[in-house]
């Protein structure tokens, strides 16, 4: 990252400042995140794909990698389908072969060894076909009430917005508890394109009255095609990838990290008097065999932990997800998360001999808005970046501490605060713009103080 701030210092020491108070709950912006029994927390993925799209696997094999891996919840979100036709036919192939790939032997003999029931084939000339489960067939075989959830999904994705400058950007969108599929709509730029999109899957959510969600995701991809201000343009998108796999993509030096991504918004955001921006951690999963699981779009790179402790229902993860009672982590889990008096108090689940370093980032009210454009070259013209810089005011660390716990109490002129646990365990997947090690996030909390005052 081109601030370093996943980086672990070993040696320095930060003692942590320990403040009595009254056990009075403060909300924060618009919910309450509280500490809850480790049974109420639920590890899901919000961003997989199978054959449906672009995985490479079908999707009861998806499903159950997830299961064995200990998720108790997760979202198919294939490229622009929703797994509703139940006449989807793959040929099945040798080899899975290029982008987009096929149906391969491989691919459905590790089916066959891990699914009970048989798939649904059939032979039309010398040419052998097998039948993709719809979700509604999928959510009866492999749902388990109470223990483990499919949740419906899409990722609506426009693969090539020309901008007038000739750059050519992509922007991905992750729309949850929709039985439906969403044509993309392509508009004159990233925040336009957007919009256009939430607006119809709202609409279309709006005719089934069930609580849904809405994220975008991975900005950095393919290099930064989304920016912070398509983000501050769009303040009804709640949610966003501050982990994802990375990417595969060159990246220019001197540009802003998803850190510093982050608080752009937040610091604009908040101080407009706009909704905060939740993040969210995902694998955007494709590989689900095991050669390929454990590493770039494998599986258990990255996920979210949801409180959840009422029934666990797909309805009541939706409604948490929206409140933002949902961290993101590559790693690192919290044993305590609480905001109690303007003071953000966390403790690490610690691992046996791992160390952790915890940090405290804010951005201050009145910080300097000033930006200037700077342009990046790229290996291909289309790839080139006119982005914008933003000021060194924006995401300051303001405390750090060596230790499994910590806290923070927010000064008048802080707009919010948030936390970043850092590990000093490598993650086993090494890729640009992923933390090299194993990390957690919280959701970033409101300075109740600050918002009095105004």
């Amino acid at each position: 990252m081109s601030d370093g701030i996943y980086a672990f210092p070993h040696g320095r020491k930060a003692v942590a400042r320990k403040k009595k108070t009254k056990a009075k709950s403060i909300t924060g912006s618009d919910r309450a995140f509280l500490p809850a029994p480790p049974a109420a927390w639920k590890k899901g993925a919000i961003h997989v794909h199978t054959l449906w799209s672009d995985g490479r696997g079908l999707p009861e094999v998806a499903i159950k990698v997830y299961q064995d891996s200990g998720y108790d919840f997760i979202a198919l979100t294939d490229h622009n389908v929703f797994q509703e036709d139940s006449q989807a036919w793959r040929e099945l192939m040798p080899v899975e072969g290029n982008w987009p790939p096929s149906l391969s032997a491989e691919a459905l003999q590790l089916y066959e060894q891990n699914i009970k029931a048989p798939p649904d084939r059939k032979k039309l000339g010398f040419k052998q076909f097998v039948r993709l489960k719809t979700f509604r067939e999928l959510k009866k075989s492999m749902e388990i009430p109470g223990r483990f959830l499919l949740l419906p999904g899409e990722e609506i994705t426009i693969m090539g917005i020309p901008l007038p400058d000739g750059e050519i950007r992509q922007v991905h969108m992750n729309c949850l508890n929709l039985e439906q599929t969403l044509p993309p709509l392509e508009g004159r730029d990233i925040s336009e394109t957007i919009r256009i999109n939430q607006e119809k899957f709202e609409e279309a959510a709006g005719r089934t009255r069930k609580d849904v969600f809405f994220m975008v995701n991975h900005p950095q991809w393919q290099v930064f095609d989304v920016e912070p201000r398509d983000l501050m343009e769009n303040t009804s998108v709640r949610h966003f990838e501050i982990c994802n796999d990375g990417s595969s993509f060159f990246i220019p030096d001197g540009i802003y990290s998803l850190e510093k991504f982050w608080d752009i918004v937040l610091a604009h955001r908040i101080e407009d008097g706009s909704p905060v921006l939740y993040g969210a951690a995902s694998d955007d999963a494709h590989y689900t065999d095991p050669g390929r699981m454990h590493g770039t779009a494998g599986v258990a790179n990255a996920w979210i932990m949801v409180k959840c402790p009422g029934r666990f229902t797909a309805g009541n993860v939706i409604a948490a997800l929206n409140r933002g009672d949902y961290y993101p982590t590559c790693g690192v889990l919290w044993e305590k998360l609480s905001f109690v008096n303007n003071t953000l108090s966390v403790k690490v689940r610690p691992e046996e001999g791992v160390h952790y370093m915890i940090r405290f980032v804010t951005t201050k009210r009145g910080f300097d808005r000033t930006v200037k454009k700077q342009f990046y070259p790229n290996k291909t013209q289309a790839l080139g970046r006119n982005l914008l810089e933003y000021s060194d005011d924006i995401g300051k660390v303001v405390k750090e501490v060596e230790n499994t716990e910590g806290a923070y109490t927010m000064e008048p002129d802080d707009l919010y605060v948030r936390a970043i646990a850092i590990s000093n365990r490598k993650n086993v997947l090494q890729s640009k713009l992923f933390p090299v090690y194993a990390t957690g996030w919280t959701q970033p909390y409101l300075n109740q103080e600050g918002l009095q005052a105004k």
